[in-house]
């Protein structure tokens, strides 16, 4: 790297700065540059800058465009090479390497600790898929996914999303969540509670709230915080979609918690549907329909307790009323067989669902549309 003093080229100047800040103590000093050295600094950064953005370099082209040998070009190269291999510390995936089928030198960035080609198309199609996040966000990630692909397949990979780009639909909220995201997790980490303004699902006015917050989990498009609320002592935490909370402060309190106590994301994620806060509930159901692999998946705490007559009988533990929205969502291929009460709840449900269904509209006999 590269520090150049004394000069009035500002945008010289800056792209030293901006390497500098890149690549830390890792740097040849150079002081007062003048003439020829000045512009053989230039010539490199200019090569450098192309090389990191993907750009083919053409000897030759270089060569006619700064005025100067083929050979002063190749010495460039190597110098850039140079400056990697100490940088990178011999990683095999960051080089500079001539490339016969587009007849230049590109950057190959494919280090061992990075991401591959492969892994990043998986991740693309993920973060597509997940919505969750307005557009500019999602072009910014995807942008910088793509940036840390090999050269030779930074194309390919925008090519392979470029439909599914083109037609991405971000959810109506349109909420920056990057940073609140951030933001909270730090709050989480240092243990700190917070000031939040949430607005409900249906209602005009938000409600006020100092809250403990725990974790952050996603599901079904959106972020949400997981928050005990301070000054009351519930035995379990509310949930807050986090792009409904306009405004939020983190307050110069601290809640103690000792680290076995301490929330688990994941544990919480096994056992919540449709982010529903509530008790524990656990409850068996049979299950007849075309895979029983589907329902392990969508509760990974069920498992299979017996399978007769071509039915699996299944006992699930959940948080919350939420698992009744999809247990409905399974059709006639699924009975709840216990708890009795909550039998009951279902069977309640699916009379007051068919009851909709049974409604006469005038004197046609046909149940309305909607």
């Amino acid at each position: 790297m590269l520090i150049c003093r004394s000069l009035d080229d500002n945008t010289f100047v800056t792209m030293l700065d901006d390497l500098y800040s890149e690549y830390g103590s890792r740097c040849v000093r150079i002081s007062n540059v003048e003439g020829s050295s000045r512009q053989k600094i230039s010539r490199i950064l200019s090569l450098y800058e192309k090389l990191n953005n993907g750009v083919i370099v053409d000897k030759q082209f270089e060569a006619n465009r700064f005025q100067v040998s083929p050979k002063s070009i190749q010495r460039d190269i190597e110098d850039i090479r140079e400056f990697l291999a100490e940088y990178y510390l011999g990683d095999e995936g960051s080089y500079v390497e001539y490339s016969p089928k587009k007849k230049g030198y590109i950057r190959n960035r494919m280090q061992k600790k990075g991401l591959s080609n492969d892994e990043i198309l998986a991740i693309t199609k993920v973060l597509l898929e997940s919505r969750a996040f307005p557009k500019d966000e999602m072009d910014m990630l995807l942008d910088k996914l793509i940036y840390n692909a090999d050269t030779e397949n930074m194309k390919q990979l925008e090519e392979f999303i470029s439909n599914e780009r083109f037609h991405y639909m971000p959810l109506k909220h349109e909420t920056l969540i990057i940073k609140r995201l951030w933001q909270f997790c730090v709050a989480i980490r240092e243990q700190r509670i917070v000031g939040i303004e949430y607005l409900r699902v249906g209602e005009e006015k938000t409600v006020s709230r100092n809250v403990k917050p725990q974790g952050i989990v996603f599901s079904e498009y959106y972020f949400y915080l997981v928050a005990y609320i301070d000054d009351h002592d519930y035995d379990f935490p509310a949930i807050y979609r986090l792009d409904r909370i306009n405004k939020w402060e983190v307050l110069d309190r601290r809640f103690p918690i000792k680290y076995t106590d301490r929330f688990q994301e994941g544990e919480f994620r096994k056992r919540v549907q449709f982010m529903k806060a509530g008790k524990i509930l656990k409850f068996r159901f049979r299950f007849w329909g075309p895979s029983i692999e589907a329902v392990l998946d969508r509760l990974p705490m069920a498992r299979i307790i017996e399978f007769r007559e071509d039915k699996y009988l299944v006992e699930a533990e959940v948080y919350g009323p939420g698992v009744i929205m999809w247990l409905l969502s399974q059709g006639q291929f699924l009975e709840v067989v216990g708890p009795e009460e909550f039998r009951a709840e279902i069977s309640d449900t699916v009379h007051r669902m068919a009851e909709q269904y049974n409604k006469k509209n005038g004197s046609c006999g046909r149940a309305p549309y909607f």
